[in-house]
């Protein structure tokens, strides 16, 4: 395995119908790092929303596997946020049933808001939404 490539990277993630949507930069880190920040953000959303079903979709393959329990996750990196979004899909389950909450993975030509929203918190370099995700 080699070593993971460092970007400049930032996090964005879209909700909903009207579109709702939230960015950050991240600073130097991988893309697997962003995958893990847009699922945590939109996790801890629909656990303070309280949102009764979701389905979170993402253009990250790895992330998807290893929180779905496909894949192991043994990088380092990543354990932490790994952990931490593991422990909120759990209660979001444990809330609302095993069913309540769906993780897939779709191809970056579908993730097209999500990533407009992320290269909008690399050109801006500042946290930001748009509806007031928190």
């Amino acid at each position: 395995m080699g070593v993971p490539r460092v970007h400049h990277e930032g996090v964005g993630a879209v909700q909903g119908d009207p579109k709702e949507t939230a960015w950050g930069p991240l600073g130097d880190t991988t893309n697997n790092v962003v995958g893990y920040a847009a699922i945590e953000t939109a996790l801890t959303r629909i656990w303070r929303k309280r949102h009764p079903r979701a389905c979170i979709q993402t253009d990250s393959m790895l992330v998807v596997q290893q929180l779905n329990m496909q894949w192991a996750c043994r990088a380092v990196t990543l354990r932490t946020r790994y952990a931490a979004c593991v422990r909120l899909i759990q209660a979001i389950r444990q809330r609302g049933g095993e069913d309540s909450l769906l993780l897939e993975h779709i191809y970056r030509d579908w993730n097209t808001c999500a990533d407009a929203a992320a290269n909008h918190a690399l050109d801006s370099d500042t946290d930001g939404s748009s509806s007031g995700w928190y």
